[in-house]
C-alpha cells in the first residue's frame, strides 16, 4: 500500500467517524463525499464503518441517519447488481 492511498484511508476513516459522531461540519462531510463517490474502495471502507457503527448499535438501523441507512442499501443494490 502506498502512502497515499494510505493517507486517504485514514482520511476517509476519520472523516467518517466524525461523521457518525455527528462532529462532520459542512467542509468535511463535502470532503468526504468527493473522497467515497469516485473511489470504490474509500466507499466500501466508509460503509464497513458504518456497518460497524449499526451493529454496536445493537442492529437498530434506526438510530442511524436515514441518509446514511439510503447509502447503505444503495451500495448493496449495486454490489448485487455487480455480482
Amino acid at each position: 500500500m502506498t502512502t497515499t492511498t494510505t493517507t486517504a484511508t485514514e482520511r476517509v476513516e476519520e472523516l467518517t467517524v466524525r461523521f457518525l459522531d455527528g462532529q462532520a461540519d459542512a467542509a468535511e462531510r463535502e470532503e468526504l463525499a468527493n473522497l467515497i463517490e469516485g473511489d470504490a474502495g474509500a466507499r466500501a471502507i466508509h460503509l464497513g464503518l458504518i456497518e460497524v457503527e449499526v451493529v454496536l448499535r445493537g442492529g437498530r438501523p434506526a438510530e442511524v441517519a436515514p441518509a446514511v441507512m439510503e447509502q447503505i442499501a444503495r451500495e448493496r443494490a449495486d454490489r448485487a447488481v455487480k455480482g
